[in-house]
């Protein structure tokens, strides 16, 4: 429940900042800044309760989306040693991020809902036990960046987003290749069970194109 929490009040506030009101636009920060501080406490929370040490996930969440035949498609999060200080840390950025932009004054509302929408998608994929939904939240991360490179950026900053497009979208090609020829190579999308399997030497190259 936990890691729903983090991952989805983020986006649940882009949303209502979206809609407020032009002559209510200073208080996108207010709002950003106060999500922001509660997904850190949650994350801290869980922080402080997860056992080092313990093999596997945990604060698992797992519910079946789509059930057909032997495909599957899971709402499955946790975390282990690595993401757990990943989740973390991106928390404390958040936070950080929100407060080193309470300069800006163009278009508060649109760039604190896509910072917003931003730390959805890292939770997301610090979180998800699904390749899908992993995939999913990935992606999600492009149009946020994108036209926060764009529009708040300085420089060369249209030149800087449309190369951050088009290097993300091959390697997302790439990706969803690998995840998709793994994933019905054994039958399954959810990555703790593809953690546990053993695979044959063909299945390697797939690795490899998803390392990539």
């Amino acid at each position: 429940m936990e890691l729903t929490l983090i991952i989805f009040i983020p986006a649940i506030v882009a949303a209502g900042i979206l809609l407020l009101p032009d002559e209510m636009e200073d208080y996108s920060r207010w709002l950003a800044l106060g999500a922001s501080l509660i997904v850190l406490v949650l994350s801290a929370a869980l922080f402080v309760q997860f056992e080092n040490g313990e093999p596997g996930y945990q604060f698992v969440v797992r519910e079946t989306w789509v059930d057909v035949g032997s495909f599957q498609l899971n709402y499955a999060l946790g975390v282990d040693g690595l993401s757990m200080p990943l989740l973390a840390l991106t928390s404390l950025l958040t936070v950080a991020s929100v407060l080193v932009s309470f300069s800006i004054k163009e278009r508060q509302r649109l760039y604190y809902a896509l910072l917003l929408l931003l730390a959805t998608s890292v939770f997301g994929v610090f979180a998800a036990l699904d390749f899908l939904l992993f995939f999913l939240f990935w992606e999600l991360e492009l149009a946020p960046m994108f036209l926060l490179i764009a529009v708040w950026g300085s420089g060369r900053k249209e030149y800087a987003a449309t190369k951050f497009v088009l290097y993300t979208i091959a390697g997302s090609a790439l990706m969803l290749i690998a995840i998709l020829a793994l994933c019905f190579s054994a039958g399954t999308f959810d990555i703790e069970q593809l953690t546990n399997s053993e695979f044959n030497g063909a299945v390697l190259p797939l690795r490899v194109i998803f390392v990539l």
